[in-house]
């Protein structure tokens, strides 16, 4: 499969578990990733106010992403889409084993890539073909299984 160039440029993936380098910081790690996609123009400020913006705590920012927990990984993996300015988000299960706290988080930080006129394309083929709300398919998903496995106090959804 080829992927031009400009595809690459407004795409951003961001997967069940965010791979970066353990032994750089949260803040080396955007850095790096910015420049491989070409973004030689941020400043140390701008790329600590994009980790802000994602709700990375500020302690957190100079610390070995080898320390990070998986949700604050996933936030580091959306600063980088913020940096790489992409208006289409590909999601593959990214909130996958955070806890419903973490999980709030995400979906919030999805929100404010849409208010700021990004997509998110959820990878999960369930839920795919419905692009709009994204924590509402996870919940449409979620009791459409309890409904198929036998659980009599979970109807499958209507829509």
């Amino acid at each position: 499969m080829i992927i031009r160039s400009e595809t690459k440029q407004r795409l951003a993936y961001i997967p069940e578990t965010v791979m970066l380098y353990g032994m750089l910081t949260g803040l080396e790690n955007l850095e790096y990733f910015a420049r491989l996609g070409g973004h030689t123009e941020y400043s140390r400020s701008d790329l600590i106010g994009f980790l802000d913006r994602v709700g990375l705590q500020s302690e957190a920012v100079n610390k070995r992403v080898s320390t990070y927990s998986k949700g604050m990984r996933q936030k580091v993996g959306v600063a980088i889409a913020l940096a790489k300015k992409a208006k289409a988000l590909l999601l593959d299960e990214p909130t996958s084993g955070l806890d419903p706290r973490a999980s709030n988080e995400f979906s919030e930080l999805l929100r404010q890539f849409q208010a700021d006129g990004a997509r998110d394309l959820d990878g999960d083929a369930r839920s795919f073909p419905r692009q709009g709300n994204w924590h509402a398919h996870r919940h449409h998903a979620w009791r459409q299984s309890r409904a198929r496995n036998g659980d009599p106090g979970c109807q499958p959804c209507r829509h």
